[in-house]
């Protein structure tokens, strides 16, 4: 009986731009596409940052309404601006930042030739929730002083 292959899903980093570029070009793949012309570099570069900016634009949205919502319940509850500010910014900068440290670590550990998939959950989770202390603790220190 025959081992069936392993697939291992990971983000897209820099590193795979030429790969990405060469596999969507074969014609059994881009007739499949919403245009089967030749793609460039300089137009599948746009495409790579147009699906980067939206992964942090939706981390930006995510993380305003998280911090708009909790700072206004604390503003109401408690009548403390600053508190809520601290509270609301914080929610936001953190959740937009363990957006940007789920992009960049498995694409760090591809890299170097770490394996993504067996560190790259441990490790993004707790650099994430390290930096969401840090700011947490730092705005409080910086406003509330």
């Amino acid at each position: 009986m025959s081992a069936a292959p392993v697939v291992v899903l990971r983000p897209l980093d820099d590193a795979d731009r030429d790969r990405l570029l060469a596999w969507r070009n074969e014609p059994e793949i881009a007739r499949w596409m919403y245009s089967d012309h030749r793609i460039g570099r300089e137009e599948h570069a746009r495409w790579f940052a147009a699906a980067l900016r939206k992964e942090f634009l939706t981390a930006l949205l995510i993380g305003l309404s998280c911090g708009a919502l909790v700072g206004a319940i604390v503003w109401v509850w408690r009548k403390d601006v600053p508190g809520a500010l601290v509270i609301g910014g914080s929610i936001t900068i953190s959740l937009v930042s363990a957006c940007l440290v789920g992009l960049c670590v498995p694409s760090l550990l591809h890299r170097f030739k770490l394996d993504p998939k067996i560190a790259a959950g441990p490790v993004t989770l707790a650099l994430a929730d390290t930096f969401a202390l840090v700011i947490y603790f730092t705005s409080a220190w910086l406003i509330l002083r």
